[in-house]
C-alpha cells in the first residue's frame, strides 16, 4: 500500500471515528430525545442562522482577496478574478478530494501553471498566506483574553495561557525568519539541507525573502486576517443564537472558535472532520458552568454541524468555476498529482 493512500485510510478512520463516538454519545444520552424535540419544536431564529451564511460568505471572499494581494506583491499578471476563481475552486477541492487533493497546492500548481518559471514565487504567496491566517487566529484568542472579558473559571483560564504562549512562539519564529542571517548564509544552507524537513524550511525561506522588502501588504494582509476571523466568530456566534436555548457570549467565542479551529488543524483527520467537532463540542461544556447558561445538550456539536453545512453550500460555489475550465483544471490536476507523488516518494 503506497505511503499516501495508507495516510488517507487512517485520517479517514480518524473522521470516522470521532463522528461516531460524537452521534452515538448524543443517541445513548438521556436528554436525546428532549433535544430532538427542542431542535424540530422550538422556534429558532431564521435570520440569524441567515446572517451567519452572509458573514461566513464574506469571510472566506476576503481570504481570497488576501491572497490575490499576496500575489499581485510579486508583480505577477493576475487579476481578482483570477484570485476569486482560484479561491472557489481550491475551497472547493478540500471538500470533494477526501484530501488526496489539497486546495492550497491546487491553487499554487494552477498559479505556477499560468506562470511557468514562477512556480517559487506561486508557493510562497500560499505559504505566507496560511502563516498569516494561523498568527491572525492566534492574535485574537490573545487580544480576547488581555481584554479581560471571558468568564470566570479554571479550564477557560488554562486554554487562555495556551493560546497566549503559542501567540508569543509563533512571533518569536517570525521574528526568526525575518532574520537577514537566517535568510542568507551557511547558517540557511544548513537547514536547507536537513533530510525530509529541509524541502519545507527552504520554502519557508524563500517566502520570507521574497516578502520582507514588502512589509505593508503583510500588514494590510494581517489586517484583512484579523477581520475574516472576527466574521467567522460573528459566523458561529449567530448560529449558535439562532438556535433555542442560551448561547455562550460573543467574547466566549471569541476563543472558542480560534481553539477550536487550530485543534482542527491538526493533520490527523480529512480536513479537521470529526476533530472540529469533538472540540467545539468540548469547548462549549467548558465555558456553560462558568456562565451559568442552561444550552440544548451537545450545542456545540450541532454548531459545528450547521457550520460544515454552510461550508458546503459556499463551496457549491466552485462547482461553476470548474464546470467553465475543467480542461485547464483537469491538466492542473494531473501536475498537482505529479507534485504529491514526488513529494511523497
Amino acid at each position: 500500500m503506497k505511503k499516501k493512500t495508507l495516510l488517507l485510510l487512517i485520517k479517514l478512520t480518524v473522521s470516522v471515528g470521532v463522528l461516531a463516538y460524537l452521534f452515538y454519545s448524543f443517541r445513548t444520552s438521556k436528554d436525546y430525545a428532549e433535544t430532538i424535540d427542542q431542535l424540530i419544536y422550538q422556534p429558532k431564529d431564521w435570520w440569524l442562522l441567515a446572517g451567519a451564511w452572509f458573514v461566513i460568505f464574506v469571510s472566506i471572499l476576503l481570504t481570497f482577496i488576501r491572497w490575490y494581494w499576496l500575489v499581485r506583491a510579486l508583480d505577477l499578471p493576475f487579476r481578482l478574478r483570477d484570485g476569486l476563481r482560484l479561491g472557489f475552486l481550491g475551497f472547493l477541492f478540500n471538500f470533494v478530494s477526501l484530501g488526496s487533493v489539497g486546495g492550497d497546492l491546487f491553487k499554487a500548481v494552477f498559479l505556477a501553471h499560468e506562470h511557468p518559471g514562477r512556480r517559487a514565487e506561486a508557493v510562497s504567496t500560499i505559504i505566507i498566506d496560511r502563516l498569516i491566517g494561523l498568527y491572525g487566529l492566534l492574535l485574537l484568542g490573545s487580544v480576547v483574553i488581555l481584554s479581560g472579558q471571558l468568564p470566570e473559571g479554571a479550564d477557560i483560564h488554562k486554554l487562555g495561557l495556551v493560546t497566549l504562549i503559542g501567540t508569543g512562539v509563533i512571533t518569536l519564529l517570525c521574528a526568526v525568519m525575518m532574520w537577514p542571517g537566517l535568510l542568507h548564509g551557511s547558517l540557511a544552507e544548513k537547514l536547507c539541507g536537513l533530510p525530509k524537513v529541509g524541502p519545507h524550511v527552504s520554502n519557508l525561506l524563500r517566502a520570507a525573502r521574497t516578502y520582507r522588502q514588502r512589509h505593508g501588504v503583510l500588514w494590510a494582509s494581517l489586517a484583512i486576517t484579523m477581520v475574516v476571523h472576527v466574521l467567522n466568530v460573528a459566523g458561529f456566534y449567530f448560529i449558535a443564537r439562532g438556535m433555542p436555548g442560551d448561547a455562550p457570549t460573543f467574547a466566549s467565542h471569541m476563543l472558542i472558535i480560534p481553539l477550536a479551529v487550530l485543534t482542527s488543524a491538526l493533520p490527523i483527520s480529512l480536513a479537521g472532520l470529526g476533530v472540529f467537532e469533538l472540540a467545539m463540542q468540548k469547548l462549549y461544556v467548558m465555558v456553560a458552568p462558568a456562565m451559568p447558561l442552561v444550552m440544548i445538550p451537545k450545542l456545540g456539536l450541532f454548531v459545528a454541524l450547521l457550520d460544515r453545512v454552510i461550508m458546503l453550500l459556499i463551496a457549491a460555489v466552485g462547482v461553476f468555476f470548474y464546470i467553465g475550465g475543467r480542461r485547464e483544471v483537469r491538466e492542473v490536476m494531473h501536475e498537482v498529482e505529479e507534485q504529491e507523488a514526488d513529494v511523497n516518494s
